[in-house]
C-alpha cells in the first residue's frame, strides 16, 4: 500500500484524513499527541501506524521515529484554536502555539527532507483565517499565515530539487470538530463537515498535475445544514481593516 504521513491526525480533521486516506488504500501514519491515550483515538484506521510526537517537545519532535518505509503523501494538519486580544493572551500560550502551529511542524518536515531524498506530495492544512481579517485572533490568524506563506516557498524548493513533487495548501472554514472549539464553545451546525473536507482534499490531490496547488474551502452565508461549501481556486489576497468591523468566520 502507498503511505500518508499524517501530523496531528489523532481527531478531527486529521482523523478524518486518515480514515479516508486509508478507504482509498493508502496506509496512515499517524503522529500526534494524543497517541498513547487510551481515550483519544478510538477510531483510528486499521492497521495504522501510531507515534507520540509532542510539538511543543524539541526533543519528541527530534526523536520520534521516521517512517522506513516509501511514503508518498505528509499532511500537515497540527493545529489548535485561540481567541483572545494579544496583550489578554499568557506568554505560555504564545510559545504553545508558535510550536504547535509553525516551529514544530518546520523542525520536523526538515527532519524528514533530510531523512528521505524522493519526491512526494505535500498536503498542508491551513485555514481561510490565513487570509481573514479577525478580531482578537491576532496570533492564531498570524500563524496560519506563516504556514501558508511557507508552504508557498517551500514548494519551490520541492519542486527545483525533487522532480516529481507536488504541493497542494488547503484553508478550510470553520469545521465542525467540537475538540477544536472546546475553549469557546458554539453553534457549529452550519460548519463544515470533516469528513466531507476530507473525501474533497484526497479527491483534489489524486486529480492534482503540477507542482503546486491551493484551494479555500468556505461555508456559504448565510450557513445552511447541509448546504455544498463554496470552492475557490488559487491564492486570496488578505483582507485589510477599511474601518468596518472585521468579517465574521467562515
Amino acid at each position: 500500500m502507498t503511505s500518508a504521513l499524517l501530523l496531528g491526525a489523532t481527531k478531527g480533521l486529521g482523523l478524518e484524513l486518515a480514515r479516508e486516506g486509508a478507504r482509498r488504500q493508502i496506509s496512515p501514519i499517524i503522529y500526534g499527541r494524543s497517541v498513547g491515550n487510551p481515550n483519544a483515538i478510538t477510531e483510528a484506521p486499521h492497521g495504522a501506524t501510531l507515534h507520540r510526537l509532542d510539538l511543543q517537545s524539541r526533543d519528541s519532535v527530534m526523536q520520534v521515529p521516521l517512517p522506513d518505509q516509501p511514503v508518498a503523501y505528509v499532511l500537515w494538519i497540527a493545529g489548535a484554536f485561540h481567541k483572545a486580544p494579544l496583550e489578554h493572551t499568557d506568554p505560555d500560550d504564545i510559545d504553545l502555539h508558535t510550536d504547535l502551529h509553525f516551529r514544530g511542524p518546520v523542525h520536523f518536515l526538515h527532519r524528514f527532507l533530510r531523512h528521505r531524498l524522493e519526491p512526494f506530495h505535500l498536503v498542508t492544512i491551513g485555514s481561510v483565517s490565513s487570509w481573514r481579517l479577525r478580531e482578537d485572533e491576532a496570533l492564531y490568524c498570524g500563524l496560519k499565515a506563516a504556514q501558508t506563506a511557507f508552504t508557498r516557498n517551500l514548494a519551490v524548493e520541492l519542486a527545483r530539487d525533487r522532480p516529481g513533487a507536488r504541493v497542494t495548501v488547503v484553508n478550510p472554514g470553520g469545521l465542525n470538530v467540537p475538540t477544536f472549539w472546546e475553549k469557546m464553545p458554539q453553534d457549529l451546525s452550519g460548519f463544515l463537515d470533516p469528513a466531507m473536507v476530507a473525501r474533497f482534499v484526497w479527491d483534489s490531490v489524486a486529480e492534482q498535475r503540477g507542482p503546486y496547488r491551493e484551494i479555500q474551502i468556505m461555508r456559504p452565508k448565510p450557513a445552511v445544514v447541509g448546504s455544498p461549501p463554496l470552492i475557490e481556486y488559487g491564492p486570496r489576497c488578505p483582507e485589510v481593516l477599511d474601518g468596518a468591523a472585521p468579517r465574521g468566520s467562515v
